[in-house]
């Protein structure tokens, strides 16, 4: 619980109060599910229809529950070529 700032109430924080209220409605197994389905990246509208609710309810549960992490790797070979790059610049 935390306090609320505009009145001093102790309300629930937000990601807790959601994920409680999926347990409540479709049990602790399905939390879990969803959870797994969003981390491998699960289609909305797959996750949707198991639930019965709509994409846009599911990207709202994505977006309380947790957060997106997007990752760019370059290929092996660009790291070798600019690593090669570098050494010819530096002698």
């Amino acid at each position: 619980m935390i306090k609320c700032e505009r009145d001093g109430r102790l309300v629930t924080p937000r990601p807790e109060r959601v994920a409680r209220n999926i347990i409540q409605s479709y049990g602790h197994g399905e939390l879990l599910w969803l959870i797994r389905g969003l981390q491998a990246g699960t289609r909305l509208t797959h996750l949707a229809a198991r639930f019965g609710v709509s994409k846009q309810r599911i990207h709202q549960w994505k977006l309380d529950l947790g957060v997106s992490v997007t990752a760019y790797h370059p290929h092996a070979d660009v790291l070798k070529a600019m690593t090669a790059l570098v050494k010819a610049v530096n002698k």
